[in-house]
This record gives structure tokens, sequence and C-alpha cells, in this order.
């Protein structure tokens, strides 16, 4: 077999792996500038076959409608998006339940589906309360003019690039996240508290919480088996369990500082714009903070000074 430098990057994509091989020990430059360039190759080929979503054109006066399935976060950081496409007339939005998940193996709190009728049900006193979101109800299968789902059969890795950022590449659109998405009135009774949410999946594994012991009781909110795994390392945390997600909202947004991993939580506190710290998996980077006392954090030093800076902010 011969090569030379006229081994093209076709040829290289047709090649058998010992063709690959024979081309590394007789041309190793070539081989691996063929090899990047191939990586490359396969997401051209992923993108070209991708048909993005038809813009709609929405007539005056008529709001437009959008669906989602779920996961809860997933529909939290679509918001923004929605709120740009819909417009001054609001939405319409429709949320389909018992859509199965995608990734069989993944362990997830509602089993195999991405939202439930109960989910439904906790959801429904937040988003009814946005101003933007006018209708709110279960999908029914009736046609959208935005099927907010679309990201899952897009080309790009959903493991990083921030959730909310999906949908500008695949609406052309681009909103400021710096701003606040949610509005609730803030709870108060939790005005000195700490509220802390992390769930077993999306964990720093290198981080401890233990030094939380110095602020006090910190409010936990999230499931029963993560509250005990919490209360191992900081004892006296106490369990708040909400009965809705606008209850949870309130907590959030009347904390002194809220900190969490990348689950549910975290995306009301980023929706609120709370001083907040997100745990960041480093595996899984797909959660960005933006706006003004928005942390994330990879290193359990940076973690627990960041924490002391935010609780002096609240101070003043």
């Amino acid at each position: 077999m011969k090569f030379s430098k006229k081994v093209t990057l076709e040829d290289f994509v047709r090649y058998s792996k010992l063709r690959r091989i024979l081309l590394k020990l007789r041309d190793r430059e070539r081989y691996y500038e063929l090899k990047d360039d191939a990586k490359r190759f396969k997401f051209v080929e992923q993108f070209e076959a991708f048909k993005l979503p038809e813009m709609p054109v929405i007539a005056a006066g008529q709001r437009a409608s959008f669906k989602h399935s779920g996961n809860a976060g997933d529909i939290i950081y679509a918001l923004p998006s929605l709120r740009m496409l819909a417009g001054e007339q609001g939405a319409k939005l429709s949320l389909a339940l018992n859509v199965p998940m995608r990734d069989r193996k993944l362990k997830h709190p509602l089993g195999g589906v991405q939202l439930n009728q109960k989910m439904y049900d906790m959801l429904t006193p937040l988003l009814s309360r946005q101003d933007y979101i006018k209708e709110l109800a279960v999908y029914d299968g009736t046609p959208v003019d935005y099927d907010l789902d679309v990201f899952r059969d897009a080309p790009f890795r959903m493991d990083r690039l921030g959730i909310c950022r999906w949908y500008f590449y695949l609406f052309g659109i681009a909103c400021d996240l710096s701003k606040p998405w949610l509005k609730v009135e803030p709870d108060p009774a939790y005005k000195d508290r700490i509220v802390v949410a992390r769930s077993k999946r999306y964990r720093n594994l290198t981080f401890s919480y233990k030094f939380l012991q110095q602020y006090g009781a910190p409010v936990f909110v999230g499931l029963a088996d993560e509250y005990e795994d919490f209360r191992s390392q900081v004892p006296q945390a106490e369990w708040v369990e909400v009965n809705d997600f606008h209850q949870l909202a309130r907590i959030i947004a009347g904390s002194r500082l809220f900190i969490g991993n990348q689950s549910f939580p975290y995306s009301i506190a980023e929706g609120l714009k709370v001083p907040r710290v997100l745990e960041l998996d480093p595996g899984m980077p797909n959660v960005v903070p933006a706006g003004e006392h928005g942390y994330d954090v990879l290193y359990q030093r940076r973690f627990e000074s960041v924490v002391e800076r935010l609780m002096e902010v609240r101070l003043v």
C-alpha cells in the first residue's frame, strides 16, 4: 500500500482500520491531520442531516403555542427563549406527559419518563404565575408553533454549552440570561438561611459540605434520601418537603443564599437570579450561571471562599 501527502480526507474516511494504521506508521503527521479532520467531518454530516425547525409566521394578535416534554429543569431553562419567541401576546405552553426517557440506563426520580402528572401538578402553580405564560395545559397532540423538544434530535453535545443556549442555536435567537425570567414573592421566613439542594446525579465527587456547619442550620430542599445523605455531612440541616414548585421557588427567593448542583432546584435559583453557587459536575458542565452573584465552582477551596463572600454580600 502506497501513501503520500496526497491522501485526502475522503480517502481517510473510507480507509479500513488496517490502512489507517499503516498510514500512521508511514506518515504520522498526515495521519493526525486527517484524524482531526475526520472527527469534524462526522459532525458536518450530522449537521447536514439534521433538519432545523421552520420558523412559524404568527399572525398579529395571535398567541404562539409551545410544547415541551420535560425534564422539569429543561422546561425552566427553555423559558427565556419561550418568552422571547412569544412576544407581547404571551405563550400557550403545553407539556407532554409520560414521554419515555431516551437513556434507559439513566436513574431518575420519575423512573422511565421525563414528566408525569405529579410533576405537571407541581410545576403548574409556578408556571401559571409567570406573566408571559397565558395558557398552560397538558399536550393533547395538537400541532404547535414551536416544539421545544427539537433539541433532543440536534447533533450538538448535550453535556456542555449551557441548556438555556441550546434553544438559541435552534431558533436563531439570543436572550439576556443575566436577567431573571422567574418571578415569585420571596418567603421571608428564610431570609437568614442557606438553602441547599443536592441530587445524587451531577455531583463533584471531591466536594464536602461539612464547612457549612459554621453557618448554622441550612435548609435542605429535595428528596428524603438526598436529605439523609446531606445530613451525614451537616447533621443540623433541616428538611423542608414542599407541596409544589411555587412554594420551592418562594423559599429559594427568600433565602440568604442558595447552593445546589445541576438538579431542578438550581434551575429555579438561576431563573430568579438569587445569590447562588452551583456545584459543577466536571463531566457534564451543561449549566452556566449568568448574571450577578452567580458562581459555578469546581474546587473545594473556591467553593468555601465563594460561599463566605456571598454571605457577606447579603449582610449589606
